[in-house]
Order: structure tokens, then C-alpha cells, then sequence
């Protein structure tokens, strides 16, 4: 027993940034809790749409700011500028149904690409500065940061769980959420802000693609492993968090590679042999009948 703990000691944390690990737990919980209700309440894309403009706002500011680093609190107000236009663009656009959400927030992720398109070529903005800021986590985080992204992060979490009811109702059936005298307006408002303050966080703390990672399959992957909203969400959060683990581990002590890309190797695996699972029991199911 004592050699497979100091195995487990040394592999984990032998030579491991510890607040690195932290941040990469606390964020994906949060992100994988998100994420069930988004993937519930069929706004995936919404999480890209808005995780795109943060990052499309960091080069806005670079514009802006050409001598400044991409974690400098003027980079990052365009980032937080630029998320919380895309929150309210998606608000108004369900509000309104103009167009279905998801649509809306494909057609914003090409705007936001041909942005960054015309920023690096026409402008010469210094996008080569936002690789860091793509694929991982900052180089080293001042204890006053890392303090701040555990405690917001946390709340994040509590939120949620104190309002999972409402979340919940919102996501499954919001008409009969709404006839039962449910806040749908309060939760759905609630719900982007969470979201759009998550995707701050965690982009921060771990990267672009490792944030983008976590809002986008461990739902999806979790929709297809249970039915009942609870389950999905705890599914979901397990899901993230030990992913999310593995990665950052894997990418410390085994790979020369950045943790957001074994991440999302992992992630597609997982949502592939899920997929494939669930398409063989269906058509194992449809044939039970005519067999009988």
C-alpha cells in the first residue's frame, strides 16, 4: 500500500505546478457543471460564440495597446468587453427569435475568424503574443490571481447548485417552467452571466482551447450517458474534472505537449466511443422486434 502511494505522490505531484493543478480543477468543475445545462438547453455553440469574442477582444486591446502583454488588465478588459457583447447579442437574439441561437452564434464565429484574419494581415496586430493565451495557462500565477480565480470559480459553482431547480426547469421545459410561475427571464440572464464569467476565468487560468474543450463535450458526452438532469450534471462534472486532470498531468510528466490539445484528444475520443456505444445499442434495440 505504501508503494503505490509514494507511486501516486510522485506522479502527481513530484515536480508539478501545484496551483496549476488547482486552477485546472476548480475551472473544469465549473465548466462541466455549465456545460450540462448548455448541451440540456442546446446553446453549445454558445459557449464558443462568446469563449471567441473573449478572445477576439484580447486582440482588440493589443490593437489598442500594442505595447502591453496579453494578461495586462487593459488586454484583458477588451477580452471581458468583447464576451459580454457576444452574451447580450445571444440574449437578444433568443429574446427576440430572430434567429435560433445557434445559428446566430455560427455565423458569430465566422465574423470573429475573419476578424482576426484582417487584424493579423491588414493591421498587424501582434497575434503571435495570444499563443499562450490559446493553448495554456499564463506562465506563472501571482497568488493574488490564483486566489481570485479559485474563489470566483467557486462561486460560480455555488450559484448553480443553489439554483439548480431553476436551472433545470429552465433547460428541459421552460413553457412549463414558465405555467408553474418559475423566473424564466431571472435564470435564463443568470445563466449567460455565469457563463460568460466562467469563460473569463478559466480562459485565464488554463487557455483558450482547454476552456473551450470543457464547455462543449462534457455535456454532450454526459447527455448520452443519462437521462435525468441530475445525472447529467454529475456525469458532466466528473467527467470534466477527471479530464481535465489527466491532461494536465499527461502534459507535465509524460508529453511534450500543451495540456489544451491533449485535452481535446481526449475529449473527442471519449464523445467517438460514446457515439458509437449508443448508435450500437439503437440499432441492437430496433432489431429486438423483428427478431421476435
Amino acid at each position: 500500500m505504501d508503494i503505490i502511494q509514494n507511486l501516486f505522490s510522485q506522479l502527481i505531484f513530484e515536480g508539478n505546478d501545484y496551483s496549476s493543478l488547482v486552477c485546472v480543477i476548480v475551472a473544469a468543475l465549473s465548466c462541466s457543471i455549465l456545460s450540462s445545462f448548455a448541451a440540456v438547453k442546446r446553446m453549445t455553440l454558445a459557449g464558443v460564440g462568446i469563449g471567441g469574442a473573449i478572445f477576439s477582444g484580447a486582440a482588440a486591446g493589443l490593437l489598442l495597446f500594442p505595447t502591453l502583454g496579453v494578461y495586462d488588465w487593459p488586454i484583458q478588459a477588451a477580452a471581458a468587453a468583447g464576451g459580454l457583447i457576444a452574451a447580450l447579442l445571444g440574449l437578444a437574439f433568443q429574446s427576440n427569435r430572430v434567429l435560433p441561437s445557434e445559428s446566430a452564434y455560427g455565423v458569430l464565429i465566422v465574423s470573429l475568424l475573419g476578424f482576426l484574419l484582417i487584424a493579423y494581415g491588414e493591421w498587424g496586430a501582434r497575434l503571435s503574443v495570444l499563443n499562450a493565451y490559446l493553448l495554456d495557462s499564463p506562465p506563472a500565477l501571482s497568488m493574488t490571481d490564483f486566489y481570485l480565480v479559485i474563489g470566483l470559480s467557486a462561486a460560480v459553482v455555488l450559484i448553480v447548485l443553489l439554483f439548480h431547480r431553476g436551472f433545470a426547469a429552465l433547460c428541459i421545459d421552460p413553457d412549463f417552467a414558465r405555467a408553474i410561475g418559475v423566473s424564466i427571464r431571472f435564470f435564463d440572464i443568470l445563466l449567460w452571466l455565469l457563463l460568460l464569467g466562467t469563460l473569463l476565468i478559466s480562459i485565464y487560468a488554463t487557455g483558450f482551447l482547454f476552456t473551450l474543450s470543457l464547455i462543449l463535450f462534457p455535456g454532450l458526452c454526459a447527455r448520452m450517458m443519462a437521462v435525468q438532469m441530475g445525472r447529467i450534471v454529475v456525469w458532466s462534472a466528473f467527467l470534466g474534472v477527471a479530464t481535465g486532470f489527466t491532461a494536465e498531468i499527461l502534459s507535465q510528466r509524460f508529453f511534450d505537449l500543451p495540456a489544451s490539445i491533449i485535452l481535446i484528444i481526449i475529449h473527442v475520443s471519449v464523445f467517438v466511443l460514446l457515439y458509437g456505444v449508443n448508435r450500437w445499442n439503437a440499432a441492437r434495440t430496433m432489431r429486438l422486434p423483428s427478431q421476435a
